[in-house]
């Protein structure tokens, strides 16, 4: 029973270590986007991490947060009416980013 024992705590300990590094090794960006014109919050804008399938949206408030690994990134910001945008970000260990976009109306005249 001994030997039972030791290899459990043996087990749980190595599990604890690979949950706390893989943890660290995070970083976080958030912020708002809003309507360049009117200042207004913009929601359900999504935010695409390019070339992944990596993502989220805005909520009532137009904020945002995605945690990644460290590294660069491309981020593609999307909303219908509006013109994409793309911002270039580099993140380190336990970095947190914070970003506050503007997007401009997408106004396409229509030619009769």
């Amino acid at each position: 029973m001994t030997y039972f024992w030791r290899n459990a705590c043996i087990v749980i300990l190595f599990l604890c270590t690979c949950f706390l590094s893989v943890n660290a090794q995070k970083a976080m960006v958030k912020g708002q986007i809003l309507d360049n014109k009117s200042g207004l919050s913009l929601i359900g804008v999504s935010i695409i991490v390019k070339n992944s399938n990596l993502g989220t949206t805005t909520d009532d408030n137009g904020l945002f947060s995605l945690e990644l690994s460290p590294g660069n990134y491309q981020l593609l910001f999307r909303y219908s009416g509006y013109k994409e945008s793309e911002k270039s970000i580099s993140l380190e260990e336990n970095e947190k980013s914070e970003l506050n976009i503007r997007l401009d109306e997408d106004v396409k005249e229509l030619v009769s």
